[in-house]
């Protein structure tokens, strides 16, 4: 019996037979890097999120009785570091409990041990960002053990409360910006290497 069978036809792309459609990798390296600059952003907020708060932080006392007031004391940044630092106050009358306003407040900060540089500082509610608290920024020179000092004084009576903290050098993660820099660029460098059109030339 004469053979029936008909060979398969056979695709043709751009006119070519067994050729299969070009695969667009401009467009996946451009999915890529967007991914990964998304992702590096993510990872850089979640970091700087703690150097970026204000008027919060660690809790190094809270509503201590002294005189007529209730003191509780933030600091920032978290972990505490040398150089400039916020230290924020809040003050509430003993009996009430109700905030205290037109109160003198200063943060007397000493080095531990070591000699670093400190001073005394005014606290405010001009350099706080929530106006509940009074705040003094400052810098302190030297790493290691810091005692402060805070004194709140009104027409009411005087109140005083110290307490100790360690600071550190600040790391690179404590530097967002620089942070982001220095991880972006890498990204960006290999995002246009990868997108760039090929100069080179079929012969």
């Amino acid at each position: 019996m004469p053979c029936t069978h008909r060979p398969t036809p056979t695709a043709v792309v751009g006119g070519l037979p067994g050729t299969t459609p070009p695969v667009k990798t401009s467009a996946v390296t451009t999915s890529l890097v967007t991914t990964l600059l998304a992702a590096v952003l993510v990872v850089v907020s979640v970091v700087a999120a703690p150097v970026l708060r204000a008027n919060g932080g660690t809790v190094r006392v809270s509503q201590h009785p002294s005189g007529p007031f209730l003191i509780t004391v933030y600091t920032e940044p978290t972990p505490l570091r040398t150089g400039d630092i916020d230290v924020s106050v809040l003050l509430q009358d003993r009996e009430t409990r109700a905030t205290v306003r037109g109160a003198a407040v200063t943060v007397r900060a000493r080095a531990v041990g070591h000699a670093g540089t400190g001073g005394t500082f005014s606290a405010t509610r001009e350099q706080a960002t929530n106006k509940l608290f009074q705040s003094a920024k400052f810098a302190i020179r030297g790493p290691g053990l810091w005692r402060f000092t805070v004194t709140a004084r009104s027409a009411d009576g005087e109140g005083r409360v110290s307490f100790e903290a360690e600071a550190t050098d600040p790391t690179l993660l404590d530097r967002p910006v620089l942070l982001t820099v220095l991880v972006l660029v890498p990204v960006l460098l290999v995002g246009w290497l990868l997108t760039r059109p090929d100069e080179r030339r079929e012969e």
